[in-house]
């Protein structure tokens, strides 16, 4: 009886230690998912993102073709302006903008219709993508066409 009693003891213990051990391995998961979201990621372009600003800026009347780069938060794009639309830029400008921030709300956007700057938009993009600049280069870039932009 002793014996049939010490063993129904030990089926028990055994079985509910069993349970907890996947419970910590479960929670320790979690904990190791928690920490790796916390880790900051990697900057980068955002190639869906560029595509989608274009075809919006491309929407517009008035423009023939966009060139965009989106770096973290921040939409760089040229609209290539030609013939009688170039007489109403600001109002191009304007309305791909306020298309731009509706569509991208979380995001920092700079509009140009620049043949030059379109130029070099065009140029960065294709490197980027062919793989050919650090993202590094490639912000620095992009930092200087926005403040060109701008003045």
């Amino acid at each position: 009886m002793r014996a049939l009693l010490l063993l129904a003891v030990s089926v028990c213990l055994l079985a509910g230690c069993g349970d907890m051990v996947p419970k910590q391995n479960a929670a320790k998961q979690g904990q190791g998912q928690v920490t790796a979201q916390a880790v900051p990621r990697e900057p980068a372009f955002d190639r869906r993102a560029a595509e989608r600003a274009e075809a919006i800026a491309e929407g517009v009347r008035g423009v023939d073709q966009a060139v965009s780069v989106v770096v973290d938060r921040q939409i760089s794009i040229a609209a290539k302006v030609s013939g009688f639309q170039r007489f109403r830029l600001k109002g191009i400008r304007q309305d791909v903008h306020h298309r731009l921030k509706a569509a991208f709300p979380n995001h920092e956007i700079h509009v140009t219709t620049d043949k030059k700057l379109f130029w070099e938009l065009e140029k960065l993009k294709a490197k980027v993508n062919r793989g050919e600049m650090g993202f590094r280069q490639a912000k620095q870039r992009v930092e200087k066409i926005n403040e060109d932009m701008k003045g």
